[in-house]
């Protein structure tokens, strides 16, 4: 599975707004710099942000277990009349044997309407 970071919710580390009050405070800042600074700040962010989430999952995806495929479904063919079947993982399975692992790494599930 390829994990991408917008799929899962990672709690996001508190921010500091000290150095911005002292800068939105002084009279002298050009606006020009303090725009192109809080484009700085906010790239360095998703850096951290990025660096947290990998690792946070690769210290979870040692913890993730094999899961038993209780599924099963039978496909007819159109083609031949036959049947064609096959076993899979349930997602209420996956679900109650993942969750515990997620939120010990500070994930959470989180579905999206595609």
């Amino acid at each position: 599975m390829n994990a991408n970071p917008d799929d899962f919710a990672l709690t996001p580390p508190p921010v500091d707004p000290l150095p911005f009050e002292r800068l939105l405070r002084d009279p002298n800042v050009d606006p020009a710099k303090l725009e192109k600074f809080m484009a700085l700040w906010e790239r360095m962010q998703k850096l951290e942000a990025i660096k947290a989430f990998n690792e946070a999952f690769s210290a979870m995806q040692g913890e993730l277990p094999t899961i038993d495929e209780q599924g099963r479904a039978v496909v007819p063919s159109q083609r031949t009349g036959t049947t064609h079947s096959y076993t899979y993982a349930r997602q209420e399975d996956i679900i109650e044997i993942v969750r515990p692992i997620l939120t010990k790494h500070g994930f959470s599930i989180r579905w999206r309407h595609v």
